[in-house]
């Protein structure tokens, strides 16, 4: 069963926390609080951990997602419920929510200034095991539940906006349709589809910026997120069931 964790607000902003209880796993999603009482529960679409993560040997997800997502591995599937705290010091206020395993401890770490119109997001792991652990993949963040305003699958209301660039030519605006994208659910509400896109090195701008946006269109918003960061660099789309979700 999915319920409401936690919740808070900054800058018109709803940052809210669910859990399953069931498979204990946290998830994250923002939205403008000017729609929270559209804000639904219910529907055919599942709570993503917040962190998401992938070791050398795991197994993937299902859904025929082998070679194209790292996303929903064993590992993450295992990563339950820990504690979440709050505090607020020098003005800052921090969120910062844990998950275990047998071997791995994960810290998702959000912070803000009340009214801020933007957080900062970033994940820890601690190795709590005997031996050494290898990643292939760390999220910074990950969003799921994206504009979870009705119960069934929306993806012809929603745009997925990237700066394209190359040297000289940069910032380059391309919008998409998910349908164009075929992010939709399948009939069965089965079988992974993921739009990842990046860069290897220290040239944080070739091909693409480390930016999104995605616009419901229907309900007038728009979600979004860069990383700061100056080296190699991943962002994901990802679709399974009625509601998709976005990591970096």
């Amino acid at each position: 069963m999915k319920q409401i964790l936690s919740r808070f607000e900054t800058g018109g902003m709803v940052l809210l926390y669910l859990l399953d209880t069931e498979t204990e796993n946290v998830g994250f999603t923002i939205f403008p609080l000017a729609l929270e009482r559209e804000f639904t529960l219910e529907g055919n679409w599942r709570v993503e951990s917040l962190i998401q993560l992938k070791r050398i040997g795991d197994n993937y997800p299902i859904g025929f997602s082998n070679g194209h997502t790292m996303r929903n591995s064993g590992t993450c599937g295992r990563m339950k419920y820990a504690g979440q705290t709050a505090a607020e010091q020098d003005g800052l206020f921090t969120v910062a929510t844990c998950l275990e395993s047998a071997e791995l401890r994960g810290k998702h770490v959000v912070s803000f200034r009340p009214g801020d119109v933007s957080v900062i997001v970033h994940t820890e792991i601690e190795n709590t095991g005997k031996k050494e652990e290898r990643l292939e993949m760390l999220s910074s963040f990950s969003l799921c539940s994206l504009f979870g305003f009705s119960e069934e699958a929306r993806t012809g209301d929603f745009l997925l906006h990237r700066l394209r660039s190359k040297w000289s030519e940069e910032g380059r605006l391309e919008t998409r349709n998910f349908l164009e994208l075929q992010l939709e659910p399948s009939w069965q509400v089965y079988g992974a589809q993921s739009i990842r896109y990046g860069q290897v090195g220290s040239m944080p701008v070739r091909k693409f910026f480390p930016w999104f946006m995605v616009e419901d269109v229907k309900n007038g918003c728009i979600i979004g997120g860069n990383l700061a960061v100056p080296s190699s660099w991943q962002m994901e789309i990802f679709s399974e069931d009625n509601r998709p979700a976005v990591s970096g």
